[in-house]
């Protein structure tokens, strides 16, 4: 089955016994209490800046955290406690 756009609405046509077109159900916007539900859950989601805001300064972080091993492994490895 596929979908076809044409210029009132989609359409659905069977390419493989090429039955006449149907139209696509219409899908409506919610109202009332789901409409209310709908705009409640979609604020709960967070946004694509809030998830990853916090990443650049996580890799600092971990960046500080691996020089920082580094600098004590080579300590470590020139003093002979290694």
């Amino acid at each position: 089955m596929v979908l076809v756009y044409g210029a009132r609405r989609p359409a659905q046509i069977d390419m493989a016994y090429g039955d006449a077109v149907t139209p696509a159900p219409r899908v409506g916007r919610p109202s009332g209490d789901a409409a209310q539900h709908a705009m409640h859950a979609s604020k709960a989601v967070p946004t694509f800046d809030q998830l990853f805001e916090p990443l650049p300064d996580i890799y600092r972080e971990k960046l500080a955290a691996l020089g920082d091993l580094k600098k004590s492994l080579l300590h470590q490895a020139f003093s002979g406690q290694l």
